[in-house]
């Protein structure tokens, strides 16, 4: 199994009142990380912490999203996350030679010329 953790941060901007949506993913003993902009923009006062997700009945933004549009994305990011974690753990099981992804770490696939 590989280990990862998945979160959702708040990335406040100095003279704003609300800071962009990010989701970080770390594996291999949090060595590797990896942060994507969900192109959020969110209330801090509206975020619970506990539940990493846009507390009810809130809206977010200059567009003022709704909470239940943001949260119902928020699942789907944490979703593919774990579907992609589960493709390489069958893929590496699989695998002989302890290579993972396919590629050997410390090595790099050279291109054809």
């Amino acid at each position: 199994m590989i280990r990862h953790t998945c979160q959702f941060i708040i990335d406040k901007e100095a003279g704003k009142p609300d800071g962009k949506l990010r989701f970080r993913v770390k594996w291999d003993h949090n060595r590797d990380i990896v942060a994507f902009n969900l192109g959020f923009r969110i209330d801090p006062a509206k975020w619970s912490l506990e539940t990493q997700r846009c507390k009810t009945n809130s809206t977010h933004g200059k567009k003022r999203i709704p909470a239940s549009e943001i949260n119902r994305e928020l699942s789907r990011y944490e979703e593919a996350a774990k579907d992609t974690f589960r493709r390489f753990e069958r893929k590496t099981r699989t695998d002989k030679g302890g290579v993972q992804c396919g590629v050997p770490r410390g090595h790099r696939e050279e291109t054809p010329r």
